[in-house]
């Protein structure tokens, strides 16, 4: 036993054989309507728990799925180097995409002022 396997061992306190718990199974939510939909019963307290979880799933799902492609637009850039700017577009174009549909649920759709005109 090398004196890396000892550490490991006296740190962890298993043995470098010992296996990881594994993750829990993927769950699968009935999807419920939610508020301005006609089937949403806003008097329910149940019917407004359930779509609030629902839209908190559903944000952070979106986040989630931003930051996976943010890695690999990084790694992207990382490996390419000077020519980042045409073999990355398609990973820049998609997290721009997904960062605009976050930010359009979080502060509602971007509207233009009419002044700008």
């Amino acid at each position: 036993m090398c004196i890396r396997d000892r550490v490991s061992t006296q740190s962890t306190g298993r043995s470098s054989g010992a296996r990881m718990p594994k993750p829990a199974p993927h769950r699968e939510f009935e999807r419920v309507p939610g508020p301005g939909q006609d089937d949403f019963n806003a008097a329910d307290p149940v019917a407004r728990r359930l779509a609030t979880e629902q839209r908190n799933r559903d944000h952070w799902v979106l986040v989630e799925q931003a930051k996976m492609v943010r890695e690999s637009l990084k790694e992207c850039y990382r490996r390419e180097g000077v020519n980042y700017q045409q073999n990355c577009a398609d990973g820049a174009i998609k997290y721009m995409s997904l960062v605009a549909k976050l930010k359009a649920k979080e502060y509602g759709p971007m509207v233009a002022n009419s002044s700008d005109e």
